[in-house]
């Protein structure tokens, strides 16, 4: 199997990157949580190759992971690793 190479690829502006997460979902707060957290975690250059990578990938989780836990609110479920729902008192 041939290995994929992306790094020749366009990658968009970090403005770009950001405010497409806005449009996932997250807020401008979470957004820029997220990118100082994958600041933080790639070392703290923002020129570093990897940020935009790490950002990426944090923006991802946080998106997936809000739309998870409003399905799982939606449902009445709890997510795994999230604290349980409040109990109904009304219902038998």
């Amino acid at each position: 199997m041939e290995e994929m190479h992306f790094h020749q690829l366009y990658a968009p502006p970090l403005p770009v990157i950001m405010a497409a997460a806005e449009r996932f979902g997250l807020t401008s707060d979470e957004v820029w949580q997220a990118a100082a957290d994958a600041l933080e975690t790639s070392g703290g250059d923002a020129h570093d190759p990897g940020y935009r990578e790490e950002l990426v990938t944090v923006l991802a989780l946080r998106i997936i992971g809000k739309h998870r836990r409003a399905v799982a609110g939606r449902r009445g479920v709890r997510v795994a690793g999230e604290p349980s729902l409040p109990r109904d008192r009304d219902r038998a």
